[in-house]
């Protein structure tokens, strides 16, 4: 695509203009002024259509996959490659999404010498998911400077923006320290390990069921077994994408539950992996969306937060029969599940009660909620200012009330309900299991 410049419609106005007006005046310079009218057509034509190979012969190169934290400003490179030596301006224009910020869509390149050059956008992403840019745009002056040359060029680059768990990380921030212990309260294990470490010799004071009799046998001497506390649990987080997931977390607040379901599952992960325990995650709606069994290691963090970044709540209910279906075949070791699920809705509630006695038995199952301002014991208010207030308040007692009773009917199968506020259903996430980790209740 050619387009004009500016330099163009400079020389057309001060020079072809008068030119053209001079050539058809009868006049002795009538015909030198056609000529030269003839000859600046000749030249602005042939800097339009003569080749240029300044843009075909460039390069432009970037890494497939471009990973950026929502709410912070990160930079998008990418890498030009040509064997030209150009004092042309070059501009290159990236169609980057509305959901990124970014002030500098189109920037601009005055010399362009032979090798790699990298050129950056900065951006801060609003909205987490996967953004896909096929193409870019380039645009380069002729010759003469009389016209514009664009075209495009197509890429195969994603941008991934991640959930941002900084401020959670920041409220926490002892348990990820890099320096393992440090700022921590210690914690006293209740009881004796299970998970058998070593042999060593009798002792006074040790138990008789402790001796290893078969060792003693071949030592001529008490041997008796010595356990640990279990390191290698495992751990799943289990998240509710449907369509009560779809709501305000908080009045006010432009997060939705499923939002915070994400940042407390990752962050309960990276918990699991300061404890040394096998970690994965499962989401599901009217189905099982996800499902990452448990391992350890960074990479396997990598894997679950992949799963997890473009998750979106559907307009569908939960199937709960199908879920813990799911879990019953697919996990046959004893697993403690952590639960993010909405059960404000009695339908909801009394199908997920029903479910979870498939799998309540065999594993250990906590169960969070968001609870927000509609939740709540009545006169939790300081001040009733009119009467829509106190029936709001009243209403907002009744919700709190079903919930516990739903609490105590999944405690009598051994479920444990929480109830968290927004801002700290991490924190509260996180307590629950190291208090369970304390207590070896796993």
């Amino acid at each position: 695509m050619i387009v004009p410049r500016r330099r163009l419609l400079v020389v057309v106005l001060f020079t072809a203009v008068p030119l053209l007006a001079l050539a058809f005046s009868e006049t002795a310079w009538s015909g030198f002024a056609a000529a030269l009218f003839g000859l600046l057509v000749l030249l602005a034509l042939a800097d339009a259509f003569l080749p240029d190979s300044v843009l075909e012969q460039l390069e432009i190169k970037s890494a497939p996959v471009v990973r950026m934290t929502k709410g912070k400003e990160s930079v998008l490179s990418l890498y030009l490659q040509s064997h030209l030596n150009c004092r042309r301006t070059l501009s290159f224009g990236l169609p980057l999404p509305d959901s990124i910020l970014s002030g500098q869509c189109v920037q601009s390149l005055e010399h362009l010498s032979p090798g790699i050059c990298e050129m950056q956008w900065n951006g801060t992403p609003r909205v987490r998911g996967e953004f896909p840019l096929r193409s870019i745009y380039l645009e380069s002056a002729s010759r003469l400077g009389l016209w514009s040359r664009r075209t495009s060029r197509k890429l195969e680059l994603v941008i991934r923006v991640y959930p941002n768990l900084f401020q959670e990380k920041k409220v926490m921030a002892a348990l990820f320290l890099n320096a393992a212990g440090t700022g921590i309260h210690t914690r006293r294990q209740l009881g004796q390990g299970r998970e058998f470490e070593k042999l060593r010799y009798y002792l006074p004071g040790d138990s008789y069921g402790d001796i290893h009799w078969k060792a003693s046998a071949k030592r001529n001497s008490l041997v008796t077994k010595e356990f640990r506390t279990e390191q290698t649990q495992e751990i799943y987080v289990v998240l509710d994408a449907s369509r009560l997931s779809a709501r305000r977390a908080e009045s006010g607040e432009e997060q939705t539950i499923v939002e915070r379901f994400i940042t407390a599952s990752l962050i309960t992960c990276l918990a699991a992996e300061k404890q040394g325990d096998l970690f994965g995650v499962l989401s599901f709606s009217d189905k099982v969306d996800a499902f990452i069994r448990a391992k350890s290691g960074r990479e396997h963090y990598h894997c679950c937060r992949d799963a997890l970044y473009h998750l979106h709540p559907k307009s569908v209910s939960p199937d709960f029969d199908e879920l813990c279906t799911f879990i019953r075949l697919k996990l046959r070791k004893r697993a403690l599940l952590v639960f993010l699920v909405n059960l404000d809705d009695p339908v909801t509630s009394e199908n997920f009660i029903k479910s979870i006695e498939l799998i309540s038995r065999r594993h250990l199952v906590l169960v969070g909620m968001i609870q927000d301002r509609h939740i709540e014991p009545m006169f939790s208010m300081e001040k009733l200012h009119d009467t829509n207030q106190l029936y709001d308040n009243l209403a907002s007692h009744l919700r709190w009330n079903e919930l516990r009773k739903v609490k105590r009917i999944l405690l009598r199968r051994g479920v444990r309900f929480s109830l968290y506020p927004s801002e700290g259903l991490c924190l509260g996430l996180v307590t629950q299991y190291m208090h369970i980790k304390q207590r070896q209740l796993l």
